[in-house]
């Protein structure tokens, strides 16, 4: 039996869910402005971080937005080679040094006001 790829409905018991837990906007078609409380924008995430914090939709790991990572390409050899260092350094950055995304035990989904983008 060979082995398989990661799944991405699969993650280890111990890996926390991640959950974005302030609301957002899109800067362009590829960021995201995290908001402050009036509304406005208060910081623009990177692509990657902008990639983490889209998929912390409380239902996702990182290890799991990790494995999904490749997916997004039809040429292998188009994928970042430091993906997954990249989308760990943004979700360290988000959870540790701003608390933007929360580290939950259970899938969650998220409240209303966190879940879609302020229009």
């Amino acid at each position: 039996m060979t082995p398989s790829a990661p799944s991405a409905s699969s993650a280890p018991p111990s890996a926390p869910f991640l959950a974005r837990c302030v609301r957002w906007a899109w800067h362009d078609n590829v960021r995201i402005d995290v908001l402050d409380e009036r509304g406005r924008p208060a910081h623009t995430l990177d692509e990657w971080q902008t990639l983490v914090f889209h998929e912390a939709d409380g239902q996702r790991t990182l290890a799991q937005i990790i494995a999904m990572f490749p997916t997004r390409y039809r040429d292998p050899a188009a994928i970042p080679a430091a993906y997954q260092r990249e989308l760990t350094e943004a979700a360290r950055f988000l959870i540790e040094d701003r608390h933007w995304v929360m580290p939950r035990d259970r899938r969650n989904p998220l409240p209303e006001e966190f879940s879609e983008p302020v229009e």
